[in-house]
């Protein structure tokens, strides 16, 4: 589809690279980042702790696939200082866009979404009816079919979202679901087994027992205070890579709408005055 024209006027987005993020702007979120500037908005990094410092110059956060400082990385990414100058500055207009995942990322962001009275599986999410046949290990939200809120701005001119395994989050009832899971998503628990070896770590990943992911969803927004949080359960979808065989996916799949939403996101964010 089209991307209409720029829509901001120098909002500055600052992307958090202090807590041994995964995506990055030099890297797999360059795409998004290029994107972002070319709607209008200073795009800029920071290696620094969360603080009012960081954050004086700031009117869009993206904190995104943080981890922990130490192997495996799912302790706390953020100290309980960090996500109370954080919390204080959403309540007095700032906005953020936090991007979770599976294992390790859902706990080690386990704490800051908590704060914000967001549930995160830790695991991975699977939803066999909104499995999309057309795109490797993809799901697909369709307004047409529901999955995808109809009513919300930051859906405006959307049809079809693809994300590609990810985890899932609940709120609480202030949140409004924006990627809605089916009746038949499963929620995948981790089993993790961490071996030390003088200074190497070796992690072992399994998937097993599952529990219903009823209620909960891969996209989730709320005002908060003065501001406003959008949490994604799902980073890929911001991307624009090609795997191993040469297959497309995030921003840069055919029929989807994953770029449009990228930017409704931020542009929902910066504005101060829509619900």
């Amino acid at each position: 589809m089209t991307v209409p024209e720029a829509k901001l006027t120098g909002q500055r987005v600052l992307f958090d690279e202090g807590h041994k993020n995964h995506h990055q702007i030099g890297r797999t979120y360059k795409p998004f980042a290029t994107l972002l500037k070319n709607d209008g908005c200073k795009v800029e990094s920071s290696d620094k702790p969360v603080d009012v410092a960081s954050l004086s110059n700031t009117d869009i956060l993206v904190l995104a696939t943080a981890t922990g400082k130490e192997e495996p990385g799912d302790k706390s990414a953020y100290t309980e200082k960090e996500i109370s100058t954080l919390d204080e500055w959403i309540k007095n207009g700032g906005s953020v866009l936090i991007i979770t995942e599976h294992y390790p990322f859902g706990l080690a962001m386990k704490t800051l979404l908590e704060a914000l009275n967001v549930r995160i599986h830790n695991g991975y999410t699977e939803d066999s009816t909104l499995n999309n046949p057309q795109v490797r290990d993809a799901l697909l939200f369709e307004k047409s079919k529901g999955n995808l809120n109809s009513s919300h701005s930051i859906t405006t001119n959307l049809n079809r979202v693809n994300t590609f395994t990810g985890s899932s989050v609940k709120g609480d009832s202030t949140w409004t679901n924006l990627l809605i899971l089916s009746d038949n998503a499963q929620n995948y628990n981790v089993n993790v087994k961490v071996d030390k070896e003088g200074g190497d770590v070796n992690v072992s990943v399994t998937y097993a027992d599952f529990y219903p992911a009823t209620g909960f969803s891969q996209g989730i927004c709320k005002r908060y205070g003065k501001g406003k949080i959008v949490v994604l359960a799902e980073s890929a979808l911001l991307t624009a890579q090609f795997d191993k065989n040469g297959n497309k996916f995030g921003m840069n799949i055919a029929d989807s709408d994953n770029k449009q939403l990228a930017l409704n996101i931020i542009r929902w964010l910066a504005d101060k005055n829509s619900n």
